[in-house]
């Protein structure tokens, strides 16, 4: 229960409630945003080439964090059987 509360929940949160630019508007009194007033993503369409250029996401980089992450539960893993034995 406490991986569920304390570890996953936080991050899934984040994900659906965080945003750079807002997705909708409409004009009802609020501010108007940096890049426009409504339908901000459909009218810039420059805000989702970091998307289509792959320079964060794309599977060489995926590859990479994987390997790094196999990296480090070796060496936590290697660490912990050395101070134990």
């Amino acid at each position: 229960m406490y991986n569920i509360t304390m570890t996953s929940l936080p991050i899934m949160w984040l994900a659906i409630f965080d945003f750079e630019y807002e997705k909708d508007r409409s004009d009802k009194g609020q501010v108007a945003s940096k890049l426009g007033d409504a339908k901000l993503f459909m009218r810039n369409p420059q805000l989702y080439k970091l998307g289509m250029n792959g320079s964060c996401f794309s599977l060489p980089i995926l590859g990479y964090w994987i390997l790094y992450a196999i990296w480090h539960a070796f060496v936590v893993y290697n660490l912990n059987f050395y101070t134990l034995s």
